[in-house]
């Protein structure tokens, strides 16, 4: 299993923060590579809530969150959709204060399918093209966090706050 974390300050204060991460059928307005977004069943938060997410490159995409913390944090699986080789993939989104700042954490641990060769396929392709997908997601959240407005491919996000 491999991991990431990334990381960025957003200019709202935690709860505003944890407001926009917290509403989990609309991550399309904020995520950039999510193209529409929808809560599946009565539960649109809290451990088993689940969502469907049409995404650019690899189509529908199922999650579902596995913990939750309010206010705090929450952890999904893709439940459905992942691409070949991925075997597994869970992102941890955590909300932390920094003053009048707020940080979001995205750590994401996945893993693939072929044994050895997965494992190679992880180190030359696929870290790289994750941590791309959580640039761009950090950056999609401050910027609509911060403006009120949707963050799409063709918006000049904020690349550069993410860590």
């Amino acid at each position: 299993m491999s991991s990431l974390t990334q990381s960025v300050e957003i200019d709202a204060a935690k709860d505003k923060a944890w407001e926009v991460l917290a509403d989990f059928g609309t991550v399309s307005r904020w995520a950039p590579t999510i193209t529409d977004s929808a809560i599946v069943g009565d539960a649109s938060e809290g451990v088993g809530a689940v969502r469907t997410c049409d995404h650019v490159k690899m189509g529908t995409i199922e999650e579902t969150i596995v913990s939750w913390t309010e206010g705090e944090a929450y952890a999904y699986d893709v439940t459905a959709g992942l691409p070949f080789p991925m075997k597994a993939l869970r992102n941890h989104w955590s909300v932390h204060e920094q003053g009048s700042r707020t940080k979001v954490i995205l750590h994401q641990e996945f893993s693939t399918k072929l044994g050895p060769l997965g494992s190679l396929i992880e180190s030359m392709m696929l870290k790289r093209m994750m941590r791309k997908e959580m640039g761009l997601a950090l950056a999609g959240l401050k910027y609509h966090t911060e403006t009120g407005l949707l963050a799409t491919t063709e918006v000049d996000l904020p690349l550069e706050s993410v860590s």
